[in-house]
């Protein structure tokens, strides 16, 4: 009843009570702040580490003014795509999954899309084969981020990562082994996963290991 209510009441909440709401606006200003700039430190980090990386000469010519995954999504979708002596295989690789977003964009003309290829100080002409894909689509569709050495293929697909523009971040292998179509399989995953919030952080993995039954030779009766 009302008069419960007003029993249970303190005198400290009628006089202290406007306070309240006051002290929530701070602690969530504060701790927007204090997000804001993890962010940006983040991604001052990042393009420290990158110039460290590439060097002098690609900092000169301003190689290293580089999208940030830190910034506001321009883009649906952004593959990237570790590689290391990959000039024999990445360029019928890159065709399957250009022709795949190609035609994802026309039936979904908001899916924009970039593919970045972070050749890992290759010693072949992996970067060279990435550039003419580059050339044909355009920079903002097919980008090459080559290391100055070879750091390994987590250290690539981290410093991809970093430089994606898209909502949703996909690592692909330069090798074509699983096929570029199974991506509307994690897709859905991850609306499961995110119930259509966009906003909500989450990961989809996808796995060989189903098929390893079907490719293990099988010794018959006599041996």
């Amino acid at each position: 009843s009302h008069r419960s209510d007003m029993a249970m009441a303190s005198p400290y909440d009628a006089v202290h009570g406007s306070l309240v709401p006051i002290a929530v606006v701070v602690v969530g200003a504060t701790v927007l702040l204090r997000k804001a700039w993890g962010w940006m430190t983040s991604l001052d980090e990042a393009k420290d580490a990158l110039r460290a990386e590439m060097g002098p000469e690609a900092t000169r010519k301003g190689c290293v003014d580089l999208p940030s995954v830190f910034q506001e999504p321009q883009k649906e979708l952004t593959v990237v795509v570790p590689a290391y002596n990959e000039a024999e295989r990445i360029g019928s690789m890159l065709r399957e999954t250009l022709e795949y977003l190609e035609k994802r964009k026309s039936m979904q003309p908001g899916f924009e899309w970039e593919v970045i290829v972070v050749d890992d100080g290759s010693k072949d002409r992996t970067c060279h084969v990435v550039s003419e894909f580059a050339k044909k689509h355009g920079n903002e569709k097919v980008r090459c981020l080559r290391l100055a050495k070879n750091a390994g293929k987590g250290y690539a697909v981290r410093r991809g990562m970093l430089g994606g523009r898209g909502k949703k971040l996909l690592m692909a292998d330069a090798d074509g082994a699983t096929r570029i179509e199974e991506y509307d399989r994690l897709e859905r995953a991850l609306e499961k996963l995110t119930q259509g919030n966009e906003g909500q952080p989450a990961v989809s993995v996808g796995s060989r290991a189903h098929l390893e039954s079907a490719s293990t030779a099988q010794r018959s009766f006599y041996r």
